[in-house]
């Protein structure tokens, strides 16, 4: 294989010889672009023995270095890599056909030849080309005449067929100027059709979770990257401002983040509220605790200023924060500053954003209190979807709240399991009733207080579904459709395989799932990891308990490629998993 350069007047320059010496087959492709943001070129390069290879080219022609994008495979011979570059970041994404499988593998690399992200597989048939769109997204072409488009982490988010019953064969593509949209050529035996496309905006994406926080000084506590590690306890009153962007596969145009938080060993009991630096302190909570205790929640926390989000601390506490998902630039998913929208206690202190749905007293046992979300604060009033933080205050009696649009049944699920004057909060995902209501059911007498974090628009990227259970492992108890229910307490140093495609109507191309997952009376102190089961079990956490505890979080998570999810539990304990929304193509 050889590339050789041509000036502007077209005087061939020294040819430089690339890629594998030895003959690489007559039925390979060798595919060539331009990185925007290096100036760099990338080449792509098949080879039946070597398998498939990026290739870094500097605009003088000299080879930089070579990536192995797929390696050679017994039942999986490489035919060809196409390879294209993010117009922001100036990472590759490199597509590799794979023969025997007749599949599309993609695999992310950086601008300095390291693999982010992959293989993965993404598709089926041959690549075809690929160019760089906005909000770090990549749109593809195979031989199918679909066009996919990609995340930055490598993942299929959405599919288009502009060309059904008109193309032949892979269209050609070409990037519109402001980055959003996307001219798609396809070609058939009587005539070529030409389509502007505009590139879907992505909503929430998930991530492999990776500890960003750590307070705690030990060699065993560290963060994906070493910073913000062993920083030592926040104090009381505290704000502590953390740098999100460009870490743990962050975008650095993100505008919102969904994190992990836990609060440990606090010296008294408090509150933890994450909040956009740059902005005021909202009066509203991400998770509260009382001494000692180590309780972790699920934010959906809006990004501020320099790609950072601020974490103000009650009392005195060491504090882990895992990232789980983001929100791109410009995606289908508006986070916005935390508001209060109920509020039961009456008093000078305890107001809502409005004044509305404030001081209205304790929820009764078995009572349901309906919210009005809608057409408040920056939520509008076609919104078909909030993400907001529920908060259950000083019960009467072990139980738990169930939130759900008030439009459906209400569900056989929980969202926030409480003990006897608790105070439990967590993230709750839920579909807004066509009154623009949310219902929350009690099972005993409390107090509430739901503050909103981030609503999914109409025809948003993050679907809501009526919470349904997947994964039950005591017996007696049933799941939404009889599977995986009565499966027997989860060991210690154990892993539990969750099914999620297919059931409680989410859909077989689904790419991500927001999950509530409840660890039931553990054998001893410990901790849950939920992570895409074709990944390596990452270094962070999600529900932290401890022995005796009914500790519920919400997770959102990455499905793996056969749509499952992996649930590893340090002590013996029960587990919950109910499911509350999707990610999926479209």
């Amino acid at each position: 294989t050889l590339i050789q350069s041509v000036a502007a007047d077209l005087t061939p320059g020294t040819p430089t010889q690339i890629g594998p010496v030895t003959p690489i087959g007559a039925s390979e492709w060798v595919t060539i672009d331009r990185n925007p943001v290096t100036g760099e070129f990338g080449v792509g390069i098949a080879s039946e023995t070597t398998g498939g290879t990026l290739v870094r080219v500097s605009a003088a022609h000299a080879v930089l270095g070579e990536t192995s994008v797929f390696p050679d495979q017994s039942d999986s011979q490489v035919f060809e890599v196409t390879a294209g570059a993010h117009p922001t970041t100036g990472e590759w994404l490199a597509l590799t056909t794979v023969g025997g499988k007749n599949e599309i593998a993609s695999t992310v690399v950086s601008p300095t030849g390291a693999i982010l992200h992959g293989p993965q597989t993404v598709g089926q048939g041959a690549a075809g080309e690929v160019v760089g769109v906005a909000s770090g997204w990549l749109a593809v072409a195979d031989s199918t005449t679909a066009l996919h488009q990609i995340g930055p982490d490598g993942r299929r988010v959405h599919s288009y067929d502009p060309f059904t019953n008109v193309g032949n064969g892979a269209p050609a593509l070409a990037p519109g100027a402001d980055g959003t949209t996307v001219l798609a050529v396809g070609r058939s035996n009587e005539a070529i059709t030409a389509r502007l496309l505009g590139v879907e905006a992505p909503g929430l994406l998930p991530l492999v979770p990776a500890r960003l926080l750590e307070t705690r000084d030990d060699p065993a506590f560290v963060t994906i990257d070493g910073e913000f590690e062993g920083i030592g306890r926040r104090g009381a009153r505290s704000t502590t401002e953390l740098l999100v962007t460009g870490r743990g596969g962050v975008a650095a145009d993100a505008s919102a983040v969904q994190l992990n938080v836990t609060a440990i060993a606090p010296d008294g009991p408090g509150f933890v509220t994450v909040f956009p630096c740059g902005e005021d302190l909202p009066t509203t909570s991400s998770l509260n605790y009382g001494p000692g205790d180590v309780v972790p929640a699920a934010v959906t926390a809006k990004v501020g200023t320099g790609g950072t989000v601020c974490i103000y601390t009650y009392e005195a506490a060491d504090l882990i924060v895992d990232v789980t998902g983001q929100i791109p630039a410009d995606g289908s998913i508006s986070p916005i500053v935390p508001a209060r929208f109920l509020e039961t206690r009456d008093g000078p202190m305890f107001t809502t954003i409005d004044g509305e749905s404030e001081g209205i007293g304790r929820a009764a046992a078995r009572s349901v209190t309906r919210v009005t979300v809608a057409g408040r604060d920056a939520v509008p009033a076609d919104a078909q979807a909030v993400l907001m933080n529920v908060t259950a205050i000083a019960p009467d009696l072990a139980g738990f709240l169930t939130i759900y649009s008030c439009d459906d049944d209400q569900p056989d699920a929980s969202n926030v399991n409480y003990g006897p004057g608790d105070v439990v909060a967590n993230l709750v995902l839920t579909e807004v009733s066509a009154s623009g209501e949310v219902c929350i059911y009690s099972y005993e007498a409390l107090d509430l207080v739901a503050d909103v974090n981030a609503f999914v628009p109409a025809d948003g990227g993050l679907l809501p579904v009526t919470p349904a259970r997947l994964y039950e492992s005591r017996s007696g108890f049933e799941t939404v459709d009889g599977l995986q229910q009565g499966t027997g307490r989860l060991g210690a140093q154990e892993t539990a395989t969750v099914g999620v495609w297919d059931r409680a109507g989410v859909p077989s191309d689904a790419t991500g799932v927001m999950l509530n997952v409840a660890a039931v009376d553990p054998s001893g102190p410990g901790f849950v990891t939920m992570y895409p089961c074709d990944a390596d079990r990452p270094g962070a956490s999600n529900v932290n308990y401890g022995p005796g505890d009914v500790v519920a979080n919400n997770v959102y998570v990455k499905l793996s490629g056969t749509g499952q999810v992996c649930a590893y539990s340090f002590a013996e304990t029960d587990l919950i998993v109910d499911v509350i929304g999707y990610t999926v193509d479209s």
